[in-house]
């Protein structure tokens, strides 16, 4: 890892990437070790399953704020979401962008499910949220 100058500061800095290599987790138990995207489909999962501010284990700018969509109409959702998704994910280092694909009303009276592209260092992924509208 080199150390870079913030272009229009005279500090040092040092930029640490997440690791990669993290502990597989399942709904039930820990399951061995995961690399590579299968640790970055892990990492996401668990930052939209996270609303932000909620659990002060975290810190701030962990998790994502999807409780801001209760009880608004689903065109607000479909035209705000993509920009609440970038603002989560991109946390992680390894995540560059966050592209949405569609946005539908969901089984449940008061759920969409909205469909987006991961963009990765590691390559592309489609990923799902459910959201309460």
């Amino acid at each position: 890892m080199t150390p870079r100058i913030i272009p229009g500061s005279d500090r040092l800095t040092v930029f640490v990437p997440h690791a990669s290599k993290t502990y597989g987790l399942t709904e039930e138990r820990i399951a061995g070790l995961v690399d590579g995207m299968d640790s970055v489909i892990q990492a996401a999962y668990h930052i939209v399953m996270t609303e932000r501010y909620a659990y002060p284990i975290y810190p701030d700018s962990y998790g994502i704020e999807l409780e801001r969509y209760i009880g608004r109409d689903i065109s607000y959702l479909a035209a705000t979401i993509e920009d609440t998704l970038r603002d989560a994910l991109t946390q992680d280092d390894r995540i560059l962008d966050v592209a949405v694909r569609s946005v539908e009303k969901g089984d449940a009276p008061d759920g969409a499910l909205v469909t987006f592209e991961l963009i990765t260092s590691l390559g592309r992924m489609e990923m799902g949220v459910s959201v309460r509208v």
